[in-house]
């Protein structure tokens, strides 16, 4: 009986890497053998999907890369006929469900049968039979092979070649029949899709490839090639690949150097690269096309920009999906440090992508500290449009005053960190929201500011490398420290401290030599005639021409002559001009909101809310004031 069965293992022509396919589910070779504590030979698999097997498929040196994508199965257990790719064509195009009865008759009569290349008979939906209207029509269209630019032929259980070609590297008789019928049948396709098949060398895609001129667009995802680097003196019309320009690996499992091998040697001029899914956990020296705008590397295990580095040389990369990765840091060496008092300073890197790059996804990573997001702005010096949605940097922030901070709250904050993003989260970045995230994100650091005691602010303003400029933009924030940390029965406690700036029309209209610039402290119960008087007596100028004005740290709309307090006037604002503007033009949209402290006996502890704050002092001239005492 073990005579037979190795009789059996022959006659199937099996071999480490075959791809084969059982009810419909298909998988790879990794064993031929015995198994300790059985009987017989057995054939370990590992299969496609990580979850179809029941373990790791572990035995001698042997072991899939995940725990439950490995099983067992008799020699004996029955097959998916594979297919040729004319035979599928065939099959999915230009069957009208009566020639199909050949492909089925093979199956059938090979005890294989598992799995048919179309549906026949009717579409059921919940029971009920689906009417099919105009379809016929399309049929007709679609059986027309010579007429055919997109051809979608995933998971058809396609093999192309017999081991004797992918041995030789030779075509036969038979085999260049085959070809030369591929250029006749379908000579017109230019988007090609052979994703989950059973290809296993890069000879067979090779050898499809070879007659169709005006291919432009391949997808390989889900195939499993071996020995991509094995290199050999030449494949068949290799140079009829150099017209793709897009190309799809992803699911492949193909290591880095497989990559660049493939798409350095084949693909010159590709523009578009897919390799998602390849648990690729640094990207080697071995570089890809100069030729690249996008490239996808979504559902890998990266987890440092550093490890994409090699990336940085290709000079015409406009798009990059990093989505669904682990980053959470910049530096292999740098250890993962959660920051979430919203702090964070850019770090010397010693590398800088193209300015073509203009596009990033980093979405669903581990990103959780802002140190991440500010040494973006310049590792992606080109970087306009970021999508960065579902880190836990979002989740878990919190503000200064250990308030919990809401994802679109951290999301203005990456919006202010990064002043060249126009686009954040497929969502515009306006010029009115940019200046709500900016003056927010100030709030912040003079929040943190106030946090430490007085005399050491530097060393917050030193974490964020973006505060000078925000000052030079919207002024200085008032820095107001907890009045909660002082004794409410203490004096301090009771003192509000103005800092009066005097208005630039105002100068001349003051004691030569009075300052512009000065800082009072009152009592929060002292009246607003009283402070009045100091600070005339301060500009040598009479109290009831001053008037105290209060800039407060907000910001509001200016409206434009005729326009109402609707919200659709707002929204419409939101759709205006869409280009970056400058401190000018937002000075023309927004103002800081002002209070008029009015003269009188009420306390100026109760017009001026917080211990401290920036005052500015008009002068009324005597026409202006006797029109307005009339």
């Amino acid at each position: 009986m073990l005579a037979a069965q190795k009789t059996t293992l022959m006659e199937q022509n099996l071999y480490i890497g075959k791809r084969q396919s059982y009810g419909g589910n298909i998988c790879t070779l990794r064993y031929v053998g015995e198994v300790k504590g059985t009987q017989g030979q057995w054939l370990g698999v590992e299969w496609d999907e990580p979850t179809r097997g029941k373990h790791s498929g572990e035995h001698g040196e042997g072991r899939s890369k995940h725990p439950t994508s490995g099983s067992f199965v008799r020699p004996n257990r029955p097959t998916d006929i594979p297919h040729s790719f004319l035979e599928a064509l065939n099959a999915k195009y230009a069957s009208d469900g009566s020639n199909t009865s050949n492909i089925s008759h093979k199956a059938s009569e090979n005890g294989a049968g598992h799995q048919t290349l179309l549906r026949q008979g009717p579409v059921h939906i919940s029971g009920k039979i689906a009417e099919e209207i105009g379809f016929d029509k399309v049929r007709q269209q679609l059986a027309n092979l010579n007429e055919l630019r997109i051809v979608i032929l995933d998971g058809m259980n396609i093999s192309q070649l017999s081991q004797r070609i992918r041995t030789s590297n030779a075509l036969g008789n038979e085999d260049s029949v085959l070809v030369e019928r591929i250029m006749q049948i379908s000579p017109k396709i230019s988007e090609l899709d052979l994703s989950r098949n059973l290809f296993e060398d890069w000879t067979e895609i090779s050898y499809i490839c070879s007659q169709l001129g005006h291919l432009r667009s391949l997808r390989l995802d889900g195939n499993r090639f071996r020995d991509v680097l094995s290199d050999p003196s030449s494949y068949p019309h290799e140079i009829h690949l150099e017209k793709v320009l897009e190309l799809s690996l992803s699911n492949t499992l193909s290591t880095w150097q497989e990559i660049a091998h493939l798409t350095s040697r084949f693909f010159g001029k590709l523009v578009v690269l897919a390799a998602s899914g390849n648990e690729l956990s640094h990207i080697s020296e071995h570089r890809l096309p100069h030729t690249l705008c996008t490239l996808e590397l979504e559902d890998n295990d990266l987890t440092a920009l550093s490890g994409i580095k090699t990336l940085a040389d290709l000079p015409n990369l406009q798009r990059l999906s990093l989505r669904n990765n682990k980053f959470c840091r910049i530096a292999d060496s740098q250890s993962v440090s959660v920051d979430k008092s919203n702090t964070g300073s850019r770090q010397n890197v010693n590398f800088t992508f193209s300015e073509s790059l203009s596009e990033i996804d980093l979405s669903y990573n581990a990103i959780s500290d802002w140190s991440f997001i500010s040494d973006l702005h310049g590792i992606f010096p080109g970087m306009t449009s970021l999508r960065i949605a579902h880190n836990p940097l979002f989740e878990n922030s919190r503000t200064p005053d250990d308030r919990s901070m809401t994802a679109d709250d951290g999301y203005a904050v990456a919006a202010a960190r990064l002043p060249r993003l126009k686009s954040l989260n497929f969502s515009q970045v306006t010029a009115k929201y940019r200046l709500n995230a900016e003056t927010y994100y100030l709030s912040l650091i003079a929040a943190e500011m106030a946090a430490v005691p007085k005399g050491q602010e530097s060393a917050v303003t030193r974490r964020h490398w973006r505060y000078d400029e925000l000052c030079k933009e919207y002024g200085d924030p008032v820095v107001s420290r907890p009045e909660s940390t002082l004794d409410p029965n203490s004096l301090a406690a009771r003192l509000v401290r103005l800092h009066f700036r005097l208005a630039e029309h105002a100068t001349a209209l003051v004691k030569e030599g009075s300052e512009t610039d000065f800082v009072l402290e009152f009592p929060k119960s002292l009246q607003v005639y009283s402070v009045l008087g100091y600070v005339g007596k301060r500009l040598g100028v009479t109290p009831m021409k001053i008037k105290l004005i209060w800039e407060t740290d907000e910001w509001d709309p200016i409206k434009k002559a005729g326009d109402s307090d609707s919200d659709e006037d707002e929204d419409e604002d939101d759709n205006d001009d869409e280009e970056a503007t400058t401190g000018q033009d937002r000075s023309t949209r927004m103002m800081r909101r002002d209070v008029v402290v009015v003269a009188g006996t009420r306390a100026i502890g109760t017009w001026i809310e917080s211990s401290e704050a920036i005052v500015r002092v008009e002068l009324m001239d005597s026409t202006w004031h006797s029109s307005s005492g009339a």
